[in-house]
């Protein structure tokens, strides 16, 4: 079990992603929440503890792409190679944030995005949060 910081990651998280419509800029848009919430839960800590906000966004992308997994018919693959790929993790240099966090956290965001396109390419999937 994690900590949770000042800043409430994963209903930020919930929210902003749900208002997140099917429209063609929707993975871009799906980012924006990611990055927004590390940025604000970054403010909200005043940065005290590096790393700890970018973990907590990647546990939240961990846990929604095993719950959208779940909801989502067997006969739809995995959207994988469809997903936007970020840079080599082991190159990236953020500050606090350790070489196998960074690593944790673009796999997280690869997958997280292609559970997003095939769930948003999949309208009987069941609604979450109900």
């Amino acid at each position: 079990q994690s900590t949770q910081s000042v800043f409430d990651v994963n209903s930020f998280l919930e929210a902003c992603t749900d208002h997140v419509p099917d429209v063609a800029f929707a993975i871009p848009m799906d980012g924006e929440c990611i990055s927004q919430a590390q940025k604000m839960c970054d403010l909200a800590t005043q940065n005290a503890s590096p790393g700890k906000c970018l973990a907590e966004v990647t546990e939240w992308m961990q846990v929604d792409t095993a719950e959208g997994w779940r909801l989502m018919p067997e006969e739809e693959p995995i959207a994988a190679d469809e997903s936007p790929r970020g840079p080599d993790c082991k190159t990236l240099d953020v500050e606090g944030g350790s070489t196998e966090s960074l690593c944790d956290y673009t796999e997280a965001l690869s997958v997280w995005h292609a559970m997003r396109i095939t769930e948003r390419a999949n309208p009987s999937a069941t609604s979450r949060g109900e």
